[in-house]
């Protein structure tokens, strides 16, 4: 299965993140903004750190949690490798992303993620999650 595809969009970057359940699509997400921040290349994390976030319902979670991603990305300037969604409910999201401590592989930056065209749905036995990211 596809984990991501870009959609056309003028100034952000859109795209859609596709899984077997709510879990894959989330990680996928992350997958995108890392490969539009980041140049693609094999390297091995050597650190993680928990995130968890709280929010009013699911997609408010979701976005809230990808925000805190993007936070951590530039305020502990960190390579994000990989996300495992550890936790998911309506409103609370644990996680843990794998990094390591270099930007120099960073091509590109996304500022935020916009909360108003944030959604997650199930359609034909897979997850859609659409994302639109300011840039």
């Amino acid at each position: 299965m596809q984990k991501y595809r870009f959609l056309d969009h003028i100034g952000e970057v859109e795209f859609n993140a596709y899984g077997k359940d709510e879990k894959e699509a989330i990680e996928n997400a992350f997958c995108a903004i890392r490969d539009t921040m980041f140049k693609k290349t094999r390297i091995k994390p050597n650190k993680k750190i928990v995130i968890k976030q709280n929010g009013y319902d699911k997609n408010d979670t979701i976005w809230k949690f990808l925000e805190k991603i993007i936070e951590i990305i530039y305020t502990k300037k960190i390579f994000p490798i990989k996300l495992k969604i550890r936790e998911l409910r309506d409103n609370y999201i644990e996680g843990l992303l794998f990094y390591v401590e270099d930007v120099s592989y960073q091509i590109d930056e996304i500022k935020a993620i916009s909360p108003s065209n944030l959604f997650i749905k199930k359609k034909n036995n897979r997850y859609i999650l659409h994302v639109i990211a300011d840039v």
